[in-house]
């Protein structure tokens, strides 16, 4: 991949976005977006030059991974890849049950969860996967973004988001297993956070079989959320499903 040096890029010229992640800086330059670390250890940052490397090359429809390397003193401090044009992450879009169109925001997540099996299908573990790293532009068409906490081939960092965090270690307080499974949690606590505005663990078992009697896909869901709430379970041995498999079109709000 190649390499440019931070001295090269005239940051006067750049538009600073208003959605910034917790450890960079995020800029655009016409069609490119240009990321800059902050409060990354020189292993994290070493650890990401190692893991992008390795999937260079490596296309996925729908994923969006660096094209150049931004490099300081021999060392990694950034990157680019392609800016996604009149964006809005999934999580923005969708908030609350009833403020949006539930077969609009059903076709999202049946895209995302496409493209996830897509990313299993190359070896690659997403760990840090929400809603929040999956944009959507204004044609519908999702895109996943930020894969600097991914595992591939055991390259990476350990990052979770902080809604898995919140979930696996201060509500079950378990262990975190590396592998399909924990994206697939992570896209299901996603989909039910963004769904009822609250994470699974919140939501009274009244209140999801309420709209459960009048959404097919919440009742395909059941068992997963019974699975989530129950401490008891071994989450890493379980079949946990693409949530396209479960999704029902035919949903409407009602």
């Amino acid at each position: 991949m190649e390499k440019i040096s931070v001295r090269d890029i005239n940051f006067n010229e750049l538009e600073k976005l208003s959605c910034q992640g917790t450890n960079s800086v995020v800029y655009r330059y016409n069609d490119d977006l240009i990321k800059i670390f902050k409060g990354l250890s020189l292993k994290e940052k070493l650890n990401i030059y190692k893991l992008y490397k390795m999937l260079d090359g490596i296309n996925i429809e729908g994923v969006i991974l660096p094209k150049q390397f931004i490099m300081k003193h021999g060392f990694l401090v950034g990157y680019i890849t392609d800016f996604v044009d009149k964006y809005i992450c999934v999580s923005d879009k969708y908030e609350v049950v009833g403020d949006f169109n539930i077969n609009e925001y059903f076709k999202v997540v049946i895209q995302a969860s496409k493209i996830l099996r897509e990313i299993h299908n190359h070896g690659v573990t997403v760990q840090d996967f929400s809603f929040e790293n999956v944009l959507i532009n204004e044609v519908g068409n999702c895109y996943y973004i930020d894969f600097d906490g991914s595992l591939y081939q055991g390259i990476g960092n350990n990052l979770v988001s902080y809604l898995f965090y919140d979930y696996m270690i201060n509500y079950r307080k378990d262990k975190v297993v590396v592998g399909n499974n924990l994206d697939k949690i992570s896209m299901l606590l996603s989909f039910f956070q963004t769904f009822f505005n609250r994470s699974i663990q919140y939501v009274s078992r009244s209140d999801y079989d309420n709209l459960a009697s009048r959404i097919n896909t919440l009742k395909n869901l059941k068992a997963m959320a019974l699975l989530l709430w129950d401490k008891n379970e071994n989450l890493w041995l379980k079949e946990i499903p693409y949530l396209d498999e479960v999704i029902d079109l035919n949903d409407k709000v009602v």
